[in-house]
């Protein structure tokens, strides 16, 4: 007496075991070079943004005193050597002078104004070279900046050259 029923294999073969862990290998190698490319970006997009955000600042800084400023001590700055020093003599709101200092000093930019010393970039990045130049023409005096700014080690490392230029108005 037969009943009808057949008998079914259940489970899975060795060689389909074997295919399904090859595609998950697969799946898996994908995925963690994906996060290691990802990772590796991250990291030097930051650097990038650490540098960008350093020059952006610093810069604006020093031009908006240099155009500001009364006249440029000439006996304190350095000129056409890195690292430069820009020491300016400036008016506050009272009328009363007093000197401004821009300077590197153990690889980060600094602002001296009176008793108060403060960094003008991240301190995440260094100052790899700050020169300033004299220009004057028809009695206008201008200064010229380049400054590179670093950031990061190893093969994470970024650096970035900035120019800019600023006019005195007094």
């Amino acid at each position: 007496m037969k009943t009808g029923l057949k008998k079914t294999k259940s489970g899975f073969s060795l060689i389909e075991m074997v295919i399904y862990i090859a595609i998950m290998a697969l799946i898996l190698i994908v995925i963690v070079n994906t996060l290691s490319v990802m990772i590796l970006s991250q990291k030097k997009i930051k650097n990038h943004r650490v540098i960008e955000h350093s020059a952006s600042v610093a810069l604006e800084r020093l031009t908006r005193e240099i155009k500001s400023s009364k006249r440029i001590n000439f006996d304190q700055s350095v000129f056409g050597s890195n690292p430069g020093r820009l020491v300016l003599e400036v008016e506050n709101l009272m009328g009363e002078s007093r000197e401004i200092e821009f300077f590197v000093e153990d690889s980060i930019l600094k602002f001296k104004d009176g008793d108060l010393i403060a960094p003008l970039i991240d301190l995440r990045a260094t100052v790899g070279s700050f020169l300033l130049y004299s220009l004057s023409e028809d009695g206008a005096q201008a200064v010229r900046i380049a400054m590179t700014i670093e950031a990061g080690s190893g093969e994470f490392a970024k650096t970035e050259t900035f120019y800019a230029s600023a006019l005195m108005r007094n």
